[in-house]
């Protein structure tokens, strides 16, 4: 994913590597059958709160890990990306404050 500052067109790339976070064989589960439209009530709140937990140990046990969230300039997205006059547009980048 890339961020663009609209005020002086810095670009950045942004990564995570989930590898450091394995989804447990039940969370897949849950999740196959919910897509599906197969997941009872209770399948789909037990999804819910297996995937609040991984998503806080994600950002508050591993968010400062450089291992896992990856933030770095992208010079050459730079050079390719389209000039940006009002704002932008669901096929380009986000700003970046």
């Amino acid at each position: 994913m890339t961020f663009t500052r609209m005020d002086t067109r810095q670009v950045v790339e942004a990564h995570a590597d989930l590898s450091h976070l394995p989804a447990s064989p039940v969370l897949e589960q849950l999740l196959e059958r919910c897509v599906e439209g197969k997941g009872s009530e209770a399948e789909k709140q037990e999804l819910g709160r297996l995937w609040q937990a991984r998503v806080r140990h994600l950002l508050l046990d591993l968010g400062r890990d450089p291992g896992v969230f990856v933030v770095r300039p992208a010079e050459l997205i730079k050079r390719t990306l389209p000039s940006l006059k009002h704002g932008w547009s669901s096929r380009s980048p986000l700003p970046m404050a």
